[in-house]
């Protein structure tokens, strides 16, 4: 049996092979063009991420983990891109999530002083990385 992320993983790979060979399509005579073009670029964009799975590990207590988004920025250059082969390259920085996490802790499992339950959530990033 596939699974679903099986299935689409198969759809955007093929969609990759069709498009990319549309894309070679170019004649020779047509890169002289490019050169009109600038050859810096910004790269920005949000991303989410899927949430963890997690298994009950505390007794009757389970974690409830929410998706997170994230951020990258940066930018590119790209080296002779009116010949028939070029190189970008550039600098990317991305903040990415470590783990969102929502709980709940019944007022019976806690000291006796303490009112209602214990609601909470914890969430955190990780260092800003480069790439």
């Amino acid at each position: 049996m596939v699974s679903r992320t099986n299935i689409i993983t198969m759809v955007g790979f093929l969609l990759t092979i069709v498009i990319g060979t549309g894309s070679m399509a170019q004649s020779v005579g047509d890169y002289h063009v490019l050169k009109k073009y600038r050859k810096w670029g910004i790269v920005a964009g949000p991303i989410i991420y899927n949430r963890a799975k997690l298994e009950p590990q505390y007794g009757d207590y389970t974690f409830e983990n929410k998706p997170m988004w994230g951020f990258n920025a940066g930018f590119e250059y790209d080296f002779y891109p009116d010949r028939k082969w070029s190189f970008i390259t550039g600098l990317l920085v991305a903040l990415e999530p470590v783990y969102n996490v929502h709980y709940r802790i019944y007022q019976k499992d806690l000291y006796p002083e303490y009112e209602g339950d214990l609601v909470d959530k914890a969430k955190m990033y990780s260092i800003t990385s480069f790439s």
